[in-house]
């Protein structure tokens, strides 16, 4: 996508920000909006928001950061996270956190449980996040499940964590199974930790834990 105006903003609105997917020139100097309309722009894949700006020497990518003064006592987290939530010091635990619904992939995380138990018979699951979807259902329907799957008894669920820290220092493994991921906060929290971390192949989990 190519735009010819200087020193101006460019917005294209897909589906996912609103009914109107035109594209929209906003001039600095002017202090105003203009639509292009479709036919002098069209939009492209109508989920996908694209943000310009002329010149791009003037555009500065600043990425997430993390205050590495809050980083405590691993240990000292660890025995006590574990004993507020009656895990044993020894028991392998496996963790996730984020916003409930479908596209964190915590039901793949579920799933995915039943599977490790039959290697690993005593691991214990924490997932963490308060559930977003509209009717709050979402949380029910992974517990459910685990039941289900005959994993409920292993499975510790969390609402939000104002200090996320214990967490990652209480759990073994940390696991991202998002479906689309723009930038691993989570992974990025759970690397400085020390905690090892298993993702899928988001954009974010790429970016972070490379290719390989």
């Amino acid at each position: 996508m190519t735009y010819d105006a200087a020193r101006k903003l460019h917005l294209l609105f897909g589906s996912q920000f609103t009914d109107d997917p035109h594209t929209w020139t906003y001039d600095l100097a002017k202090n105003e909006w203009r639509d292009m309309k479709p036919a002098l722009q069209p939009p492209t894949n109508r989920n996908d928001a694209v943000l310009a700006y002329d010149p791009a020497s003037k555009v500065v990518v600043v990425p997430n950061g993390l205050d590495l003064d809050s980083l405590r006592d691993r240990a000292k987290l660890r025995g006590e996270f574990r004993r507020t939530h009656d895990i044993g010091h020894n028991v392998p635990v496996v963790g996730t956190l984020g916003s409930l619904r479908e596209a964190k992939g915590q039901r793949d995380f579920v799933l995915a449980a039943a599977e490790v138990v039959k290697v690993v018979p005593d691991c214990r699951f924490v997932v963490a996040g308060l559930d977003h979807t509209l009717d709050k259902s979402f949380r029910r329907e992974l517990r459910r499940l685990a039941n289900v799957l005959g994993i409920g008894d292993r499975f510790l669920w969390l609402d939000w964590l104002d200090d996320t820290g214990p967490l990652y220092a209480a759990i073994d493994v940390f696991v991202s199974p998002s479906h689309s991921e723009s930038f691993g906060l989570a992974i990025l929290e759970a690397m400085i930790r020390g905690t090892p971390v298993v993702s899928t192949a988001t954009e974010g989990a790429r970016e972070l834990l490379g290719d390989d």
